[in-house]
């Protein structure tokens, strides 16, 4: 486990990664974390500045830390860099032990840690340990922790036997060593998670312990996945650490901020692996007619066409969730991230362009992806021609293939029955089109974007072809706030659209669902401002997205960077 530790160690970088995990190690050491690493202020060399003791037997000291990543080398010592330490540490002597260290700590003994995500080379060794013993008083030591010394800390203190059994270990190494199988990676991961969140505790103490385990089980998988040059697994056990772990941290999210401040990272981090995942693996491939599809690296239709429905909908979430998160920045923080987010609704726009298999989806559950699809790119009213385009090919194929009897969608969800679909059996074809909320999908969109005479040609198809069919829509109930982040139980309810050809039924029962229905606004994940969380859960799940969130983000005050050329 060490020299797993130790190699993701020497993978962080310093911005967002190392310079996180340290305090979360610091406070798990019952050290107190006075600052933390922060954007836009002087930190006059600190990037950590902590309070307390390393051993038992020490005096309480104040720790100040200066955090570097990978290997430290001559040049990472003393160039000419405005990142180099030996500047860095001299500024803490000069400036920040002089005037920032408060009054109730000033007659502690002072201890300045170089933190290495690697080790000091050898060419380097001398002069930072001539420098130290220059510097060293009676007041003020120097300590050097690289990347060994880091990952004892952290087997001590985050994954020690009383906290991480031997089982929990076992199954932490297995999901690693499953990356390159996903799937196998994912379920170790879920039973790895399982083991460490007890969904029924509420002591703020043990969640927190809970939750920094799991966020460096993320970190570590992400890390091992990225040099295996496969981030599946990781994406995969990094979305449903999210869910799982709202579950144990919604009661305590306003009221602790240690245990907020960790979840945000959490979710920093499942973004971060997101944007890896398609910048290195989807984004290339969008505008290149099939480039999708080929790379899906099957001659099974049916294989590309659930693989790239499962990317449409992984690109939509993440551009909603960018969206949302867009909203809690300052200005200069969200230009970068609306130049990302424009990008994403271009890369959708070009991925269905180049890719056919996007306008006849198999399962009717594909619904889903497509409606977050829409719900991203009309954000701002922007791309409403191209998604009307769109969703009305997805019917004109949907109603082609019913009429020809070729794969059209159906409501199985198993691979060997998708596989043989569709058979030519009496009762076979009500039996596939029993139930759907594809074509509710299709009609609220393109009367949303003012389509009403393609609604009624939808409607009346449905009529005269499909009468046995049930158009429903999925709404949170009383028992969802429990179930639905573990996935745990059946809840909700469907609300039912008379299929009767008029389309003044469907929008009447929606705006009444709408306007009556409170149970999502009292979700937790709604009350504490985290509706990321209920987007997660519902592409994750396959749970039709509420249709009170579409409002809540078409009010939504960011505007994309550039103009609509999709």
């Amino acid at each position: 486990m060490k020299i797993v530790l130790a190699e993701y160690l020497q993978s962080l970088k310093e911005r967002g990664e190392l310079d996180v995990l340290i305090p979360e190690l610091l406070s798990a050491m019952n050290m107190s974390v006075v600052t933390r690493p922060s954007r836009g202020t002087r930190q006059s060399g600190v990037d950590v500045f902590a309070v307390g003791k390393v051993e038992e037997t020490e005096d309480e000291k104040v720790y100040l830390f200066s955090i570097k990543p990978g290997n430290l080398t001559r040049i990472d010592w003393d160039g000419n860099s405005e990142q180099a330490l030996r500047p860095s540490l001299n500024e803490i002597l000069d400036s920040f032990i002089p005037n920032r260290i408060p009054t109730e700590h000033q007659k502690k003994d002072i201890v300045i840690v170089v933190a290495l995500g690697g080790r000091i080379l050898e060419a380097t060794l001398e002069s930072i340990t001539g420098f130290m013993g220059q510097k060293t008083t009676g007041k003020i030591s120097f300590k050097t922790w690289n990347c060994d010394d880091l990952s004892d800390y952290i087997l001590k203190y985050l994954f020690n036997e009383k906290i991480m059994t031997e089982k929990i270990q076992s199954l932490f190494s297995k999901a690693l060593a499953m990356v390159e199988t996903p799937q196998v990676s994912l379920r170790y991961g879920e039973l790895l998670l399982k083991q460490i969140i007890d969904v029924k505790s509420d002591n703020p103490r043990k969640v927190l312990v809970s939750l920094r385990q799991v966020y460096l089980c993320v970190c570590v998988l992400h890390g091992w996945a990225k040099d295996r040059d496969n981030l599946e697994a990781a994406y995969l056990v990094s979305e449903l650490c999210l869910l799982r772990s709202w579950k144990i941290v919604k009661d305590q999210f306003q009221s602790n901020s240690a245990i907020q401040e960790l979840f945000n990272e959490l979710i920093l981090k499942h973004v971060s692996i997101t944007t890896e995942f398609l910048l290195v693996h989807v984004l290339p491939y969008v505008g290149v007619k099939y480039g999708l599809s080929f790379a899906v690296g099957s001659t099974n239709p049916l294989d590309i066409n659930l693989k790239l429905f499962d990317l449409l909908g992984r690109i939509a979430t993440e551009g909603l969730v960018c969206i949302w998160f867009s909203e809690q920045m300052n200005e200069e923080e969200r230009a970068p991230l609306l130049v990302y987010i424009e990008s994403l609704k271009n890369s959708i726009a070009l991925m269905i362009n180049n890719n056919p298999v996007l306008s006849t989806p198999i399962k009717d559950d594909q619904a889903i992806d497509v409606f977050l699809a829409c719900m991203f790119m009309t954000c701002n009213n922007e791309c409403t021609e191209y998604i009307v385009k769109w969703l009305t090919g997805i019917f004109d194929l949907a109603s082609l293939s019913l009429s020809t009897n070729r794969q059209y969608p159906c409501v199985f969800g198993q691979y060997q029955e998708l596989l043989h679909h569709p058979k030519r059996e009496e009762g076979y074809k009500e039996e596939a089109t029993i139930a759907s909320v594809l074509y509710p999908a299709l009609i609220y969109w393109l009367n949303a974007l003012g389509k009403i005479e393609v609604c009624e040609r939808i409607l009346a198809f449905l009529k005269d072809n499909l009468s046995h069919c049930t158009l429903q829509w999925w709404y949170p109930d009383e028992e969802t706030e429990e179930a639905l982040y573990l996935n745990s139980a059946s809840h909700g309810r469907a609300i039912l659209f008379e299929n009767d050809g008029k389309l003044a039924s469907i929008v009447g029962a929606i705006e009444q669902e709408n306007e009556n229905s409170e149970f999502l606004s009292s979700l937790s994940a709604m009350v504490n401002g985290m509706v990321p969380i209920i987007i997660l859960a519902c592409r994750r799940y396959r749970l039709p997205v509420p249709l009170q969130l579409v409002e809540v983000f078409k009010s939504s005050e960011v505007k994309m960077a550039g103009d609509d050329n999709t």
